[in-house]
């Protein structure tokens, strides 16, 4: 396999079960390690803490009412690039996520995958 996905370790956040289910088949179709998909801020740090290896992360902005920040905050400490997939409006963003490229719902693989790439 090729392409920014090929053989990276993604951490998949988001909470709408058949959302997160297409986009893990979507990440695998392209060669990508999927962790999770993970719906809560609490699975996600664990995943964090435990990842040897974590290369992106694409995150869903609201995990039923609870902020992503935390998450994004982890991420950076990792120096992991990721994404926010959301239907979220994000004329505010929070602080950690300020800088991070945003996708729409419903947002394709390759629009993730050229947001992705856009990252330093």
């Amino acid at each position: 396999m090729s392409g920014l996905f090929a053989e990276r370790h993604v951490l998949l956040v988001e909470d709408d079960f058949l959302l997160a289910r297409e986009m893990k088949r979507a990440l695998e179709a392209r060669g990508a390690v999927v962790l999770g998909p993970v719906a809560q801020d609490r699975e996600a740090a664990r995943l964090i803490k435990a990842a040897a290896r974590l290369d992106f992360a694409l995150l869903d902005l609201d995990l039923d009412g609870r902020s992503v920040a935390p998450i994004a905050m982890a991420l950076r400490e990792r120096g992991v690039r990721m994404v926010v997939v959301t239907g979220c409006d994000v004329t505010a963003l929070p602080a950690p996520l300020q800088d991070v490229p945003v996708c729409q719902k419903p947002a394709t693989i390759e629009q993730i995958e050229t947001a992705l790439s856009r990252i330093g």
